[in-house]
């Protein structure tokens, strides 16, 4: 097992696919799924494996299984384990694991990660500075809409997104289409409509 084969295996279904570990998740083949990660690798059985651990309360046995993931180096495993820490309580040591440093914070794949898992550790307001350089890509806005949501932050996401979705509204008004800011008005509504203001986001 290696980054290159667990990249391949996560980015083109290879092994064991995700349909057919949920199946086998189903019917009760818990152990059988285990097996398959620890002895053949398979990305899927682990992830799906760890998933299902962490939902019965075995958060010792789900971070063994992910453990041979993570000592590839493989980021993907590494997130997942701080993922299954967060969901064992222990946040300050799930945080610590994949704080990004100030080159990741450039990065706004690894803002978008670690934003997610702060706001599932209920550090709202730090994910939102994170992701704030970065709202000039729509994806990012689509973030920072997702983990507010019932979070009582409406007001400041509403700040963050008004600049975009003025300059959506400006392009339609020239006759042009901004893609860059296509989807703020939407987002923008979105937020006005799970904030009580029904009629403004009309």
């Amino acid at each position: 097992m290696n980054t290159d084969d667990l990249a391949w295996q996560a980015g083109n279904y290879g092994g064991l696919s995700p349909r057919k570990v949920d199946l086998l998740l189903e019917h009760g083949h818990l152990d059988l799924v285990i097996r398959a990660a620890e002895e053949r690798g398979e990305w899927f059985c682990a992830e799906r494996a760890a998933q299902e651990l962490c939902r019965l309360g075995e958060f010792v046995r789900a971070l063994k299984v992910m453990e041979p993931f993570v000592a590839t180096g493989w980021r993907t495993a590494l997130w997942a384990k701080a993922d299954i820490l967060l969901r064992a309580g222990r946040t300050d040591e799930a945080l610590d694991l994949v704080r990004p440093d100030k080159e990741g914070r450039t990065s706004q794949t690894v803002c978008r990660h670690f934003a997610e898992l702060l706001a599932k550790a209920g550090c709202v307001y730090e994910a939102i500075d994170l992701l704030v350089p970065h709202l000039g890509e729509s994806w990012i806005r689509t973030v920072l809409v997702e983990i507010t949501e019932g979070q009582e932050h409406d007001e400041r996401v509403l700040d963050l997104i008004a600049p975009h979705a003025e300059a959506a509204r400006r392009a339609r008004d020239e006759g042009r289409w901004d893609y860059s800011c296509s989807d703020a008005q939407e987002l923008q509504a979105r937020v006005l409509e799970r904030a009580g203001r029904v009629d403004e986001a009309i």
